[in-house]
């Protein structure tokens, strides 16, 4: 399946989900965590709930029991693999959906480092 800018697949369990980057998941993830700083740290603080929160919602799921299965299964599947899809998608959310490109890292229009171009993830 082809993705859309900005989307991200992540496999959970044996099922692949494709986070979108809609205002409707933007809205969900900032009431769930206070804004997108709160969703950022808890994802790279390892917090399970809020890596599940985060992938659900990106995934259109709403549903407390929805959330609660992905949280089962990212526990099984280990915690350290979605770290990094679901940071880069909450950071594409702050980006209104679109993936940051190199020049948008650094006023001036310079870059240091390295943005992450693909969004197969893992």
């Amino acid at each position: 399946m082809a993705l859309n800018e900005g989307e991200i697949e992540v496999t959970v369990g044996d099922e692949t989900l494709i986070l979108v980057p809609t205002l409707d998941a933007a809205d969900r993830i900032c009431a769930a965590f206070g804004g997108f700083r709160d969703a950022m740290e808890r994802v790279v603080g390892m917090n399970l709930g809020g890596i599940a929160t985060v992938i659900g919602l990106g995934a259109g799921r709403h549903q407390p029991e929805e959330i609660e299965a992905l949280k089962q299964q990212i526990y099984k599947d280990g915690i350290l693999k979605f770290v990094v899809p679901a940071s880069f998608y909450v950071g594409v959310l702050t980006n209104g959906g679109r993936v940051p490109k190199e020049t948008d890292a650094k006023p001036g229009g310079t870059s240091q480092g390295n943005v992450m171009g693909g969004q197969r993830l893992n």
